[in-house]
């Protein structure tokens, strides 16, 4: 392949579905890609025969989880029942594409690396995902500080939205349950996130 070929290679999906779901007993392999130019010096001692250049890979797609934990002891039970992501997208490239790196990518090095510009295919759409099996039930005898983690094999296209600064909002669906009424009251939490870098 070309290297203008591998440039225009994309990872696509349905709307509104991760594009590899690995939450069941068949597992696949996550795309790890990166495309660097190196110098290959013509060999003029037995040593130049043997060259070698250190370089990294970047995860091709995204994965979310989810932490959450109590401040204090609830007075009433509640679960949160429901987890969304607005603006999830359906494709993206296979190669990071006018990706501007922090540090920049050369010199190469071991430093932590952050993408913080990119570009997506110009016919990727965005959806919403609604996360599957998300609960994090809150009784009244809850430990204050527990932690309960949520992090699905689910992996998404990665997500440049056209919103200046870039965000995601998280939709949280919660129920409180009330011994002494007997009623349940659900309620919903939207929260923005930051698009941040990968």
């Amino acid at each position: 392949f070309t290297s203008a070929m591998m440039e225009d290679v994309i990872i696509s999906g349905e709307p509104g579905k991760p594009i590899i779901d690995n939450t069941g007993t068949e597992k696949l392999n996550i795309p790890m890609t990166e495309e660097f130019d190196v110098t290959i010096k013509t060999p003029e001692t037995d040593e130049d025969y043997y060259q070698s250049a250190d370089l990294f890979i970047t995860r091709a797609l995204v994965k979310f989880s989810f932490t959450a934990k109590a401040t204090e002891a609830p007075q009433l039970k509640f679960t949160i029942d429901e987890l969304t992501i607005s603006s999830v997208a359906d494709r993206e490239f296979l190669l990071p594409t006018s990706t501007v790196y922090d540090p920049a990518k050369y010199p190469v090095s071991w430093d932590n690396r952050y993408i913080t510009a990119y570009d997506v295919p110009a016919d990727a759409t965005v959806t919403d995902y609604v996360f599957p099996d998300a609960e994090f039930e809150f009784t009244t005898g809850y430990t204050v500080g527990n932690l309960y983690t949520y992090a699905p094999e689910l992996y998404f296209a990665e997500t440049r939205l056209p919103a200046d600064p870039q965000e995601y909002i998280l939709t949280l669906r919660m129920t409180e349950y009330s011994e002494v009424t007997g009623r349940n009251e659900s309620y919903t939490v939207r929260r923005t996130l930051p698009n941040l870098p990968s």
